[in-house]
């Protein structure tokens, strides 16, 4: 048995990336009806209107058969929303997926026409993800204030774990990616935050955010006892290891038991690191929006 204390453990494997992102700019109805009429035989673009208050009146939904396999991708365009008040011109956003969307012309001609101005371009909203090389079953989140928790399990490591509701800025989920993408033998977890923005592409370079939101996590299978402990705490933290709620302990022991673990398993989620993966993006897409298109 390894006896080790007062060590925090971070998996240096760990890989951050921006998984989706939406940009908002202002622009003429007449520039959008124009720029946008050249899809409109298109059969990879389909064009649909919504009415709703809280929904963008003009949609465009672009599909497109990956060259690299992995079935379809794609992005969401949407023009003057049902908040917005009658003028000549209003909010035009793009939502997508910068790791699947590469490879789609469409997506740059459009970057390229309406938000290569990187002052004026804002950033609405974002997931930010960090894969993690362990196994679902040996994550071990600690609860944070009283967000609403679900969790989906189907059995083995077939589970997901939500933390507050979409709409909320700092929404977390984390999942079995390896799950999700076939991969068989590989250990591989999502951990995946939605956050809120209001700045321009050209602030977003130099961000810094507040991450409280971040729930805690602990990996089971990097703990390492420690026999200084009494047998209490080694009775609780053996319980919650094996499935036992922290919440349900008191509030005394509540604290010792996150101590210890935090201590001992680590929290392998590095703020810094989401702060840094923004910056690089931003970085990157205002000089591929300046290249390609």
């Amino acid at each position: 048995m390894i006896i080790k204390k007062d060590t925090k453990k971070v998996l240096t494997e760990n890989i951050y990336s921006v998984d989706m992102i939406r940009l908002k700019v202002r622009v003429l109805s007449s520039d959008v009806e124009y720029f946008m009429a050249r899809y409109s035989e298109n059969i990879e673009v389909n064009y649909y209107e919504d009415r709703r208050f809280k929904k963008y009146k003009n949609n465009w939904r672009f599909s497109w058969n990956s060259i690299f396999g992995g079935g379809v991708i794609g992005f969401w365009v949407g023009f003057n929303h049902g908040s917005e008040k009658i003028g000549q011109a209003h909010n035009l956003v793009i939502e997508f997926n910068p790791n699947k969307c590469d490879e789609i012309p469409y997506l740059w001609h459009i970057l390229k026409h309406f938000y290569s101005d990187s002052k004026k371009v804002y950033c609405v909203s974002g997931d930010i993800a960090c894969d993690m090389p362990v196994n679902i079953l040996d994550v071990l989140y600690i609860p944070n204030g009283r967000r609403k928790t679900k969790t989906f399990d189907n059995g083995g490591d077939d589970k997901t774990y939500y933390f507050g509701v979409r709409e909320d800025d700092g929404y977390i989920k984390i999942y079995n990616k390896s799950k999700e993408l076939g991969l068989k033998d590989v250990d591989l977890t999502r951990y995946e935050v939605t956050r809120k923005f209001d700045f321009t592409l050209e602030q977003g370079k130099n961000t810094h955010m507040d991450w409280n939101c971040l729930i805690d996590i602990n990996i089971i299978a990097n703990y390492q006892y420690d026999l200084s402990i009494g047998l209490t705490e080694k009775a609780l933290i053996y319980a919650v290891m094996n499935g036992y709620a922290i919440k349900d302990l008191t509030r005394d022991y509540r604290t010792k038991i996150k101590k210890i673990l935090s201590t001992s398993a680590g929290n392998t989620i590095e703020s810094n690191r989401f702060d840094e993966c923004l910056r690089n993006y931003f970085i990157r897409l205002t000089n591929d929006i300046s290249i390609y298109g």
